[in-house]
């Protein structure tokens, strides 16, 4: 799930839901791993708008401050993702 928020001060974030493991929980044996929370995120542009600054995050994790981010990013990407690759569809 994903969301566009603006705050008070006019700053606008992009923000998705995803798990704790791999965030700030690093055991998948922790019983906190599984619970959701909200990182900055956006394939698209840059997740953190503020005062004309632009920050450019992947699942929380701060990449960088110019294009060159995700124009990278799009280049080094290949294939579809397992939700939608016809390969991964089971029949029933």
């Amino acid at each position: 799930m994903e969301r566009r928020i603006k705050t008070e001060k006019g700053e606008v974030l992009y923000i998705s839901q995803t798990t704790r493991l791999g965030h700030d929980v690093m055991d998948k044996k922790d019983p906190r791993a599984k619970e959701k929370i909200w990182v900055l995120h956006n394939t698209e542009g840059p997740a953190l708008i503020s005062g004309g600054k632009k920050e450019y995050y992947f699942w929380g994790i701060y990449q960088g401050n110019n294009i060159e981010v995700m124009k990278d990013f799009r280049r080094n990407h290949n294939g579809l993702p397992p939700a939608k690759n016809p390969l991964f569809k089971t029949r029933l």
